[in-house]
């Protein structure tokens, strides 16, 4: 009858940990999803400016380029007077009109490179993490993102594994540090992207809790995109989350 009892109850006890895994990975697999979705809707973002920029480019050329030049052309003409007064004002107006040529050649030009559409993308979705979900619990937040790196070098499955990170962070902030400001500092050092994300919360035990399953996924997500974490924490003071990565 007790061994009876005890299978019961490993049987049971298995079952609500399975329950709780396939909970888990439900759960994983439901915010890449989301994920994933944002990033679309960000391209798609993109796109719709890249095709305006085109537009923009295409009249700036067509347009006001084939009128400036038409202007000048007509006040080179009149330049042919002898009237020593006039001719200066004319070349005067010449050189103004050939400096407007040129500011718009350069506009033209960066208004049509592919380079310059999609710097901002990934950034903005780490921006609108960071305001959804601390506006919904109500915690300040400061972001501190180097602008000098290019999101669109790094792979996308390397970009999920920092999103995710990041909001395992913020979840736990919630649940545990009962923090009121999270900072994130995102900086490229060298060949390295160096990743920090502090709280002024309550803080833990290092050698208690680092066998959780919030410390595990983010071990996990380091090491498959090759980069070394390091986590910081003191009693009433805090935690700090250091993640380094190949660049």
């Amino acid at each position: 009858m007790i061994i009876l009892l005890i299978l019961l109850y490993n049987n049971k006890s298995q079952s609500s940990k399975n329950k709780q895994l396939q909970f888990e990975r439900e759960q994983q697999e439901s915010n890449e999803q989301i994920y994933k979705l944002m990033l679309q809707q960000q391209h798609l973002i993109n796109d719709t400016r890249q095709q305006e920029k085109k537009r923009i480019s295409q009249e700036l050329h067509d347009g006001v380029m084939s009128k400036l030049t038409s202007t000048r052309l007509n006040l080179f003409i009149l330049s042919k007077r002898q009237d020593q007064e006039t001719i200066e004002k004319c070349l005067k107006h010449i050189e103004n009109i050939q400096n407007i040529e040129k500011e718009l050649r350069n506009i033209s030009h960066d208004l049509n490179q592919e380079t310059f559409l999609e710097k901002e993308s990934f950034k903005l979705i780490i921006q609108n993490l960071f305001e959804d979900y601390c506006n919904a619990i109500n915690i300040e937040y400061i972001l501190e993102i180097d602008t000098n790196i290019v999101w669109e070098a790094i792979e996308t499955s390397v970009k999920i594994d920092i999103y995710r990170i990041l909001q395992e962070c913020l979840q736990n902030t919630y649940k545990y540090s009962h923090a009121t400001l999270v900072i994130l500092s995102i900086k490229k050092v060298l060949d390295r992207l160096i990743i920090d994300i502090e709280d002024n919360g309550v803080g833990f035990d290092i050698n208690k809790v680092k066998e959780g399953i919030g410390i595990k996924n983010i071990n996990s997500r380091a090491k498959s995109m090759n980069g070394e974490v390091k986590f910081y924490s003191t009693i009433n003071k805090g935690t700090h989350i250091n993640l380094s990565l190949p660049y």
